[in-house]
């Protein structure tokens, strides 16, 4: 039976490889034409070897990386110390990356990085509001990629909110009378404010990527979005949701078009608060 079998299903063309041996690795490309032109598409087959051997298998041991232990969200108070650690494998020993909202983190007083013995780790001291975000460690090598992600939270300390708050964003305070006739102090209503403001996102073009912004308020404030001073709305490439008190903007497989700045406003009786953060897309 001949290993490669061609096939059309509607729109889709599908090369299907039966029983891979090493020299079916290479490029593989698919050409379309009609009477108005043509176009291209390539990709790289490449074979991982499960052992060295003699002739058509000699050749260095090869294995796609992956992480056995993924890197775990954190949550941390103001001036403590953070860490990230994963355990990775792969064949020959990957390169091992870390970003922050998708922008490499290099080395730096309060950021050390390392990786040794299958163990990679990212070490922030003395976390503070600007280092809440999203953190990713790659695994890199000849066989492949593989990603991990996770979040870090810095609670602020007691009685302080990340960012800054507008004017009148304090509880409205009210006495209650009470049967003997005393007074008792209570809160009664809350501007909204921002726990934890929106951060800038550098991606690559066809990453999904998440604004995220954690808000307080009573009554619960209700939330708008926008882009470039256009409202959003949910849909297939725009995904907006609320739980809890996060509040999330998920956008499916960025473009160029999808490049600018975000903003979200919260909104209640009592007031009014807006965070806003870029979108920008690294070149291929």
């Amino acid at each position: 039976m001949d290993r490669y079998q061609m096939s059309e299903n509607d729109n889709e063309s599908i090369l299907e490889i039966s029983d891979i041996t090493p020299p079916d690795g290479g490029v593989y490309e698919v050409v379309l034409k009609n009477a108005a032109g043509e176009a291209r598409c390539k990709a790289k087959l490449n074979v991982i070897l499960a052992k060295t051997g003699k002739g058509t298998e000699a050749g260095p041991k090869l294995e796609a990386p992956r992480f056995t232990e993924q890197i775990q969200p954190i949550i941390v108070n103001e001036g403590q110390n953070a860490e990230f650690r994963a355990k990775y494998s792969g064949q020959p020993e990957p390169t091992i990356r870390w970003y922050r909202n998708n922008e490499p983190i290099k080395p730096s007083r309060n950021h050390d990085i390392g990786n040794g013995n299958g163990e990679a780790w990212l070490k922030i001291s003395e976390c503070n509001q600007d280092d809440v975000a999203e953190y990713k460690v790659d695994a890199i090598n000849p066989a492949g990629k593989a990603a991990t992600v996770a979040n870090l939270v810095v609670r602020p300390p007691a009685g302080k909110l990340a960012g800054s708050v507008k004017p009148g964003s304090a509880s409205q305070t009210v006495m209650k009378a009470t049967a003997n006739g005393t007074e008792q102090q209570g809160t009664q209503s809350k501007s909204p404010q921002f726990l934890q403001k929106l951060n800038a996102i550098n991606a690559r073009p066809g990453e999904n990527v998440k604004f995220v912004a954690e808000i307080d308020g009573d009554p619960q404030p209700t939330i708008t979005w926008k882009f470039n001073g256009r409202n959003l709305m949910g849909g297939r490439d725009h995904k907006i949701s609320l739980t809890g008190n996060k509040a999330t903007l998920e956008i499916i497989r960025v473009s160029a078009s999808n490049s600018g700045t975000y903003q979200i406003t919260i909104k209640n009786p009592n007031g009014t608060a807006t965070s806003e953060a870029k979108l920008s897309l690294q070149s291929r």
